[in-house]
Order: C-alpha cells, then sequence, then structure tokens
C-alpha cells in the first residue's frame, strides 16, 4: 500500500499524521514511533514498547511454551496439577474425574 501526504513541521519541530495514515498503520494516540534516516528519507516504523516486568512473556523460551500449549488445548490435552484430565464444555473447564457441574 502507498500512501502520500504532505505535512508541516510545527515550530516544535512536531508533525501531525493524517488519521487515516494512523487507522491504515493500526497506531494510536500515545504509540511510539522508530525514526530512522535512509537515503535522506525519513522513515517512521510503528513499535510498540514492552513493559519490564513484562519482557519474560515475549522470550523465545515462553512464546514456544505458549504455542506448545495453544496445540494441546486445540487436541483437548488438558490435566490439571495433579495430573487429572480436564475437559473444555461450553467455555467452562471442568475435571473429569469429577461429576460436572449441573448448568452444563
Amino acid at each position: 500500500m502507498s500512501t502520500s501526504t504532505i505535512m508541516k513541521i510545527s515550530h516544535q519541530g512536531q508533525i501531525r499524521i493524517p488519521k487515516k495514515i494512523m487507522i491504515s498503520l493500526g497506531i494510536e494516540e500515545g504509540d511510539y514511533l522508530e525514526v530512522d534516516i535512509q537515503e535522506n528519507q525519513i522513515i517512521l516504523k510503528p513499535r510498540k514498547l514492552i513493559d519490564p516486568s513484562q519482557g519474560w512473556y515475549w522470550t523465545k523460551e515462553w512464546q514456544e511454551m505458549e504455542s506448545e500449549v495453544d496445540e494441546e488445548i486445540k487436541k483437548g490435552q488438558l490435566a490439571d496439577k495433579s495430573g487429572n484430565n480436564i475437559c473444555i464444555n461450553k467455555g467452562f473447564f471442568h475435571n473429569l474425574t469429577t461429576r460436572p457441574p449441573n448448568n452444563l
């Protein structure tokens, strides 16, 4: 997709990104942009910053474990901490070793 527009630089060095461009890039007020200069052109790249306390979630190892669990869920292969099978029924989890609630 190629979209071109002309923007004026304010006295503070700021530009206003048109709403249609923000929507097409999925960026919102308060988001961050990386600014690069390539061959005398300014390149703006949307960036999402990760809170340092949440960085573990985005590690390769954790994401691999997340993928494995997603596959197990798709196959219905769930277990509780004791190793008992768990069944998903109407969006609720229940232990197969106990009787399901009456409302399921």
